[in-house]
């Protein structure tokens, strides 16, 4: 775990260093979480 990394309040700094590195927001959205997000909702929800 890294130093700077103490808990789930410090997400927001990935996000940033993220940002400044030059991801887009889309690609930083995904990474920060709205790929599994997703990945469930079309995986895992009730049957059609």
């Amino acid at each position: 775990m890294p130093e700077w990394f103490k808990d789930n309040r410090d997400f927001g700094n990935i996000e940033q260093g993220l940002r400044d590195i030059g991801f887009s927001e889309t690609e930083t959205a995904g990474i920060m979480g709205e790929n599994w997000l997703r990945f469930y909702d079309e995986n895992f929800g009730p049957v059609k």
